[in-house]
C-alpha cells in the first residue's frame, strides 16, 4: 500500500532569482527554473506564491501557476518575473515535473529579504548574477 508508493527524490533541478537588463535596458529581477541534468524534464509545473508580515499583519500573494512543456538537458526556463515589492516575504515555489513516465516534485523557499543585489554570485550555469536556491 503506502509503503509501495515509491517517491523519487528530485535532483538536478533548481531555483534562481536572477538580477539582468531588459529589453529597455533596465536591471531586474526574473526567476528561473535550471535544469542540470543530462536529460530534458517534461511537463514542467511551477506554483508560486508569497507570505509573511508586513507592518504587523500577514499578508499572501496571489498564488500563481505557470507551465512549460519541456526544459532540455543542461539549460533553464524564465518562469516569471519579480516585483521588488514581495522581497520582504517568504517566496514560494513548488515544482513538478516528469523524467520519463517517474514525476518529480520539489519545494524551494527565498526567505523574505534573501533575494537582494548585495547578496547576489555568479551563477556560473548561468553566467549571470544571481540568487539560487539548492
Amino acid at each position: 500500500m503506502l509503503k509501495d508508493i515509491e517517491d523519487p527524490i528530485s535532483e538536478g533541478v533548481t531555483m534562481a532569482a536572477v538580477y539582468e537588463l531588459n529589453a529597455e535596458k533596465e536591471m531586474v529581477w526574473n526567476m528561473y527554473l535550471l535544469n542540470y541534468k543530462n536529460t530534458t524534464i517534461d511537463s514542467v509545473l511551477v506554483t508560486s506564491k508569497g507570505y509573511g508580515q508586513k507592518d504587523g499583519e500577514d499578508v499572501s500573494t496571489t498564488t500563481l501557476r505557470h507551465f512549460v512543456k519541456e526544459i532540455p538537458a543542461q539549460s533553464v526556463a524564465r518562469i516569471e518575473p519579480l516585483q521588488e515589492e514581495i522581497f520582504s516575504l517568504i517566496s514560494e515555489y513548488f515544482v513538478t515535473y516528469y523524467v520519463g513516465n517517474t514525476i518529480y516534485e520539489r519545494k524551494f523557499i527565498f526567505e523574505s529579504y534573501s533575494i537582494s543585489v548585495k547578496k547576489t554570485v555568479l551563477i556560473t550555469f548561468m553566467g549571470q548574477q544571481g540568487i539560487e536556491v539548492l
